[in-house]
């Protein structure tokens, strides 16, 4: 090869590793690095080309993230109400059943629903700035709820359960078994009421305001029949 042929092959060798090694490596970091990027919907999809993540605006004219699962129902949304911002967790057919939330005292708020789409408990600091629970119980008019706290052991079975009945609050207390064995209830006269039963269910003893408002003390045989009273 004579020498001139070899500068210029070196020549071209040497503009060539230029070229891909700073050139095209300008070039590409120009293409994948944006500053900024605007749109008003992006979707991102899987390998499949299934939506599983969308970034949007609402009605409202605010961001929105969803998060989808493999079923196309959404996971979790994240955006922005009235008062701050909102997170919803939903089931797998994409029924909401959490949220958490800045509410209108300024402070946060959680509240699970149950499948049928009705509140089941709440946590939230109130328009006192104290800690509150609220746990609700669906009755028989699924309108209305009652509030209702349950304690189980590690066996599972309910050991403490604050209520509401007819009449007014109830506590009772059960054995490890589950079997109620003391109970505090308000009474037919709206008056209050304590019982202690034996382990077959049949109450033994009590204390109660009675009919005339007077306080009495009430013995049962094992058999919940009243064999005795004071005074």
């Amino acid at each position: 090869m004579k020498k001139f042929e070899r500068i210029f092959l070196y020549t071209v060798l040497v503009i060539l590793v230029f070229y891909v090694f700073l050139v095209d490596n300008n070039a590409e970091s120009q293409v994948a690095i944006q500053e900024e990027l605007r749109a008003k919907s992006i979707v991102i999809v899987n390998d499949e080309g299934q939506k599983v993540i969308s970034l949007f605006t609402n009605a409202g004219n605010n961001g929105v993230v969803m998060i989808y699962n493999k079923d196309r129902n959404p996971a979790v949304g994240m955006t922005v109400g009235n008062n701050g911002g909102v997170m919803l967790v939903y089931n797998k057919d994409g029924e909401a059943v959490a949220s958490m939330l800045a509410d209108e005292n300024y402070n946060g708020e959680l509240t699970v629903w149950n499948k049928s789409g009705h509140r089941a408990a709440s946590m939230v600091a109130n328009e006192n700035d104290d800690g509150e629970i609220i746990i609700y119980n669906m009755g028989d008019d699924k309108d209305e709820s009652s509030g209702g706290m349950f304690i189980y052991n590690k066996a599972g079975s309910c050991c403490v359960g604050i209520d509401i009945s007819e009449e007014g609050g109830k506590m009772i207390i059960s054995n490890k078994d589950g079997k109620s064995v003391a109970g505090m209830i308000v009474n037919e006269n709206d008056n209050g009421e304590m019982r202690v039963f034996n382990k077959s269910g049949d109450p033994v003893a009590g204390m109660v305001a009675n009919e005339n408002d007077n306080g009495e003390i009430r013995v049962y045989d094992k058999n919940g029949k009243g064999i005795g009273s004071l005074p």
